[in-house]
């Protein structure tokens, strides 16, 4: 039989599933809601009776059981604690009449249809065992992650392939780990891979893996030195690498920093969009006396639910549409805006909010500015490329000293061939900063499969 190498590029936002044969690459198709799902969104819906859908297909029942649906919270009792009231001298502590239990009770949704996770490879570097409450059932995190993992070994089975071996990708920097060995995280997702039925795992470095699919298309004399620059949507990740005349390459070293693309996205949520929201604005009233005064619109108790669109829902709560109701009757910006957040609760727009900056994102990388529109909701703003490089302040500063850093560390100054993958590095200023700092050796490859087919690649060849 002969050999097929695999690789997963299992990423923040998004997952990608390569096969190589030492000739071709094939992307299977595993977001099955879509007819070219060779990128699946990195999501998991898991509903009542613990059905599951995962990709494409876990956004769109999220989005279609929540939407417009009215919160009902109710009171449950989620524990007790016992009181013991008494006096304590230098060795004794004498109990009173006074003791007693206390009730602890929990608000919680009871009518909540399901529960939607996205970006479950952000918790894998925490130190502590993650689990997750989901309807009276606490999951571990190698739980949700094998439910997301196991459609995909079975995409693979129904064409007839039982895979041996298969390389995972993984960043320099693990979210939430506080070391490169990030051995917390690597556990988990082995256990998670295990549990899903994968073959023997083998991880490798997202930007080494990126320099494998590279070179097999691309080549570089003996000694040369090639910079790896990726940036997707969970971190940023750079290797160094040099040419062996073997045909191979020898990793110098890596680094990273672990914000990235989505923490863009809510930046930029928060800097352009919370303030056609009613942020910061003033809410007019009269006074006992019949004088006019206003208060602030106290936005910061909506933005972390805004933020989080999966629980933007909760807005549909009483506590916030009261408070909201009042803005409504405002004349002027104040009304306009209130009825705006009113709209997006209304439609749990949060999502369709962060898609479009996203989009918005891409089409700068082409042009000076674009419009982001949500008619829905009346929203209609001008997004242009200084907005987007004010957002990047803390990367125009940062990516350089990584940089410097890394070859700094191996006696270098300079590369003879840089390599730029991810969806983030399309922006225009990320771009720039490689093309300024190593002028004219700067090249784009596969933003959002390189991964994969290097791991396939790297697998074929373990």
């Amino acid at each position: 039989m002969k050999k097929i190498g695999a690789g997963l590029d299992f990423g923040n936002s998004n997952t990608t599933l390569a096969l190589y044969d030492g000739v071709n690459i094939k992307y299977l198709k595993i977001d099955t809601a879509l007819e070219k799902g060779a990128v699946m969104p990195s999501a998991l819906y898991l509903d009542r009776t613990r059905d599951f859908v995962t990709g494409s297909r876990a956004l769109l029942r999220y989005l279609e059981d929540n939407t417009n649906r009215k919160i009902r919270l109710s009171e449950v009792e989620v524990g007790t604690i016992e009181v013991h009231m008494g006096e304590m001298d230098r060795d004794y502590f004498i109990e009173r009449d006074r003791s007693f239990t206390a009730r602890l009770h929990a608000r919680v949704d009871r009518d909540q249809p399901g529960r939607l996770f996205r970006g479950l490879k952000m918790y894998l570097g925490e130190s502590r065992d993650k689990r997750f409450k989901v309807f009276h059932k606490s999951f571990r995190l190698e739980a949700l992650l094998n439910m997301l993992l196991r459609p995909l070994r079975e995409t693979w089975e129904r064409e007839g392939l039982n895979l041996s071996s298969i390389h995972i990708g993984r960043p320099v920097r693990y979210q939430g780990s506080s070391d490169r060995k990030s051995s917390h995280a690597v556990s988990r997702m082995t256990h998670a891979l295990d549990l899903a039925g994968f073959p023997e795992a083998k991880f490798l470095e997202e930007p080494v893996a990126a320099a494998w699919s590279y070179l097999d298309d691309h080549r570089l004399k003996q000694d040369q030195t090639m910079l790896v620059f990726d940036f997707g949507g969970g971190t940023l990740d750079l290797a160094l690498l040099q040419k062996e005349g073997t045909g191979g390459f020898k990793v110098l070293g890596c680094d990273g920093m672990t914000d990235a693309g989505d923490w863009i996205d809510r930046e930029i949520y928060k800097k352009l969009v919370f303030p056609e929201l009613g942020a910061g604005e003033e809410i007019p009233y009269r006074k006992d006396d019949g004088t006019l005064s206003s208060y602030p619109f106290p936005f910061a108790e909506y933005e972390e639910l805004l933020l989080n669109w999966q629980s933007t829902h909760l807005l549909n709560q009483a506590k916030y549409l009261e408070v909201l109701g009042r803005a409504l009757l405002c004349e002027g910006e104040a009304g306009v805006k209130a009825d705006r957040l009113n709209r997006l609760i209304r439609c749990n727009g949060s999502f369709t909010v962060l898609k479009l900056i996203e989009q918005a994102k891409k089409e700068l990388s082409e042009q000076e500015e674009t419009r982001l529109v949500y008619p829905e909701i009346n929203l209609d703003i001008t997004l242009t490329r200084a907005d987007l490089r004010e957002v990047l302040e803390p990367f125009l500063t940062g990516i350089p000293e990584l940089i410097d850093r890394l070859l700094k560390s191996h006696g270098l100054k300079s590369v003879d061939r840089v390599v730029s993958t991810g969806g983030s590095s399309l922006i225009p200023d990320i771009r720039g900063i490689l093309e300024d700092r190593f002028p004219g050796v700067v090249e784009e490859w596969d933003p959002f499969r390189s991964i994969a087919a290097g791991l396939a690649m790297a697998d074929y060849h373990s």
